[in-house]
């Protein structure tokens, strides 16, 4: 069985995507700034989805074209496996990837690489580098605290900096989880996070 740690549609069996890279993004961002800066810009929060942050091409160049859109708060959704001091938003959210998501047998060349890249090693450069973080864990069960406790003392995070979330791919799977995780949280001094996603549309694509 392939362990996932979100829905079906976000593990090994990917889509069909595009790449935009920022030959193509910067014009467009461009005229957006010259449109009306004061109606376009003011508070919004700007949240780039991207999985291995690093990995991805002109990364850097995209977070310096949306912050020249004016007053704007930049938030970088990262699973934490590689780092670019380069990039630097206002706030990266984290979900490091626990055992229980690893591939099974069946899929050997992610499980692979899921141990390759899984190491942690990149955490101190988030935590002790960035502007503001938060690292979230995706919870299976009770089974993941002692593994979850022992990345907090390794690395030194703040546990009002921790959040946990329980591992659902269905709004039954999640109201059958949440309490136990909601448990571990008040027990560890944590912060427990739902998945209002699922919890409103289910096992779905773009949501």
């Amino acid at each position: 069985r392939l362990s996932r740690v979100d829905i079906s549609l976000a593990s090994v069996q990917l889509g069909v995507g595009r790449h935009f890279d920022m030959l193509y993004l910067s014009p467009l961002l461009r005229a957006q700034v010259g449109k009306n800066r004061a109606e376009l810009t003011a508070g919004i929060h700007d949240v780039v989805v991207v999985g291995v942050a690093c990995i991805q091409r002109d990364l850097a160049q995209l977070v310096d074209g949306l912050r020249e859109r004016g007053d704007r708060f930049i938030t970088i959704e990262t699973a934490g496996t590689l780092h670019d001091e380069a990039v630097a938003p206002d706030f990266f959210s984290i979900s490091p990837k626990l055992r229980h998501s690893e591939p099974s047998d069946e899929f050997p060349r992610h499980r692979n690489l899921h141990r390759r890249n899984n190491r942690f090693d990149r955490l101190p450069f988030f935590v002790n580098g960035s502007n503001d973080f938060q690292i979230k864990f995706v919870v299976q069960d009770e089974g993941d605290t002692r593994e979850i406790l022992d990345l907090i003392h390794q690395f030194d995070i703040p546990r009002s900096k921790v959040y946990l979330m329980p591992q659902a791919m269905s709004s039954e799977q999640l109201h059958a989880r949440q309490l136990a995780v909601s448990q571990i949280c008040e027990r560890e001094g944590l912060n427990f996070s739902g998945r209002l996603h699922i919890e409103k549309l289910g096992n779905r694509r773009a949501t």
